[in-house]
């Protein structure tokens, strides 16, 4: 039986709108499923089977977790933690990234290649086989229980990859630009500035995604390194210690807090998502 032409034209779309629509499911039902959660009565939040709705939302939870600090005391300082330390082992990582893909693609030097491989060598291993050495290191510069040791590993572990990244971001720009630029009278920095960084911007903000969003997540590096204080990681994963007393309610609800963030920031800047394979092909 011949179909025809517009027809298999048309299934085809409807094929992909479905799977498409499939995967927009498996993504977002359980977010959707927290959401909800967190806004039922108590009564509710066990019930078996599980709703996925309720006739009686509250915003209970988010308001002791912001307002009643007996309930969970450490929820806003971890929230204020969790920001700083993102934010600035992200900043600098943006800063030094920057500027050692720049040498690595501009410059010739010896043992350039030997340099730039022992700097990704380390990711080839886990973060977690980094931890002891980590320990003795921030205990032998007394930098436990401090922000000053927690951002320089986290430094450690974004850095490298900032570095690969935005080197293949510059490596994908003409150095005609930059020559151009110095025969007009820029400087070498000015040319830098003015010309290079804001062509390679799209690449910049998704290495500031990356960089951002696993620092934000991150969670064996605060629990071993930061004992006297806590990062939100830590704090969710404290609210489901006990069998018989967690308050599942405040767990979602501080869940729906952490992930905010995060969205809002892949939402906003989506746009630059795609070209980060422009640094990994070059």
């Amino acid at each position: 039986m011949n179909i025809p032409k517009i027809l298999r034209k048309n299934l085809k779309k409807v094929s992909i709108y479905a799977i498409l629509l499939v995967l927009v499911v498996f993504a977002v039902a359980p977010y959707y499923y927290i959401f909800i959660s967190s806004i039922k009565p108590k009564d509710e939040v066990l019930l078996i089977p599980p709703t996925v709705w309720t006739w009686k939302p509250t915003f209970e939870s988010y308001y002791s977790l912001f307002f009643e600090t007996k309930k969970v005391p450490w929820f806003f300082e971890s929230l204020v933690n969790t920001i700083i330390l993102s934010t600035i082992s992200t900043a600098l990582a943006i800063f030094l990234g920057l500027f050692s893909g720049y040498a690595f693609s501009r410059f010739n030097f010896r043992g350039k290649n030997f340099a730039f491989k022992i700097i990704l060598l380390r990711n080839l291993f886990p973060g977690v086989a980094f931890l002891v050495p980590y320990y003795i290191f921030l205990t032998y510069l007394r930098l436990i229980n401090t922000y000053e040791g927690l951002i320089f590993t986290y430094l450690a572990f974004n850095l490298p990859l900032s570095i690969w990244l935005i080197r293949g971001f510059i490596d994908s720009v003409p150095e005609d630009y930059e020559e151009q630029a110095l025969v007009d009278g820029c400087s070498r920095i000015g040319a830098v500035f003015k010309i290079l960084f804001p062509i390679i911007r799209p690449g910049i903000i998704s290495v500031f995604m990356y960089c951002f969003s696993t620092s934000w997540i991150e969670y064996i590096l605060p629990l071993a390194l930061w004992t006297t204080k806590k990062t939100l990681t830590v704090t969710l994963a404290t609210l489901v210690m006990g069998e018989y007393l967690i308050d599942w309610r405040l767990l979602f609800s501080s869940t729906i807090i952490m992930t905010l963030p995060t969205i809002a920031i892949f939402y906003y800047l989506q746009k630059y998502i795609t070209h980060i394979v422009g640094g990994i092909k070059a």
